[in-house]
């Protein structure tokens, strides 16, 4: 008998962005994104597309709803 895995949570990526937006660390409703490039090498990122972190949201969280 096959059964689907267990999700104990479901993630909305749109939510989950929406949230990232009133974080006290935004401005006027955009953030910055700490994105690693090698261990010890991280960039500060600003003027991500909102598709593209939605899309990678989707992608960490477990493909969530976008």
């Amino acid at each position: 008998m096959s059964r689907e895995p267990t999700r104990a949570f479901v993630f909305d990526s749109q939510e989950v962005l929406e949230q990232m937006r009133v974080d006290k660390k935004s401005r006027a409703s955009s953030f910055n994104l700490i994105l690693p490039r090698a261990v010890g090498d991280v960039r500060v990122t600003s003027g991500v597309p909102d598709e593209v972190t939605v899309g990678s949201l989707n992608e960490f969280l477990g493909g969530g709803s976008s």
